[in-house]
């Protein structure tokens, strides 16, 4: 069975919230029914990254003058084989930490263009992106997903399905994880094999795609505790 390597962000500036325990959730579904498959767990809130300042540095050298954390995040990028994002939704976008990251994927739009004006267009990789918010407000999250999209294009990725972690619709981490480890966008991700043992016995449902209602303000799933995001 070929290894796979899936990267899985955590794009939430708390450590502990809800995206943490989503991120652990998806952590622990995939090792087990993939377990020779590997993870790399990057988390912005244990990240120094500092935004880019647009200098064009990269635009000859395909390198950026920062040297920080995203030197040792974008190799992992570049070498996965799909890319999950775990990020709240705050004013219907990415947090400042999370967009930091993405701003910093310049370099690879230096060799996408690159390579797009000379008509070569590499296989795109599968990307999946969970938006964790408390609902409610009507502004929805679509420029998180625009911003997600439009980064991870660059790098060599195309976005699935949005899937949600949505407080008021009555998401959980542990009910959201179950329903994505049985979408079948999801397992397309995953040795096709391991997946299908890990569900034989198992009733899936499809983890909802829509892109309305999350709430700008990551706040509490209720489970008799609360959690954010």
């Amino acid at each position: 069975m070929t290894q796979r390597i899936h990267v899985l962000i955590n794009g939430s500036p708390r450590p502990q919230g809800v995206s943490a325990h989503l991120c652990q959730n998806i952590q622990h579904a995939i090792e087990t029914a993939c377990p020779d498959d590997h993870v790399d767990y990057l988390s912005v809130a244990s990240l120094s990254i500092v935004p880019c300042n647009g200098c064009g540095g990269c635009d000859a050298t395909g390198c950026c003058i920062h040297n920080d954390d995203m030197e040792r995040v974008r190799p992992l990028i570049a070498r996965c084989d799909d890319l999950i994002v775990v990020s709240p939704v705050y004013f219907a976008g990415p947090p400042a930490p999370y967009k930091a990251l993405l701003d910093r994927m310049q370099p690879f739009y230096e060799r996408w263009d690159r390579d797009r004006r000379r008509g070569v267009h590499a296989r795109k990789r599968p990307a999946r992106l969970i938006a964790v918010g408390e609902g409610g407000d009507p502004h929805g999250y679509d420029p998180l997903v625009v911003c997600t999209r439009s980064a991870l294009a660059v790098a060599g990725f195309s976005l699935m399905p949005v899937a949600e972690c949505i407080s008021d619709k009555g998401d959980t981490p542990d009910l959201v994880c179950d329903r994505l480890m049985h979408d079948s966008l999801w397992a397309s991700l995953f040795d096709t094999n391991c997946v299908n043992a890990s569900l034989d016995s198992a009733e899936g449902s499809h983890a909802s795609s829509s892109n309305g209602g999350v709430s700008a303000d990551d706040g509490a799933l209720s489970e008799g505790t609360s959690y954010r995001g």
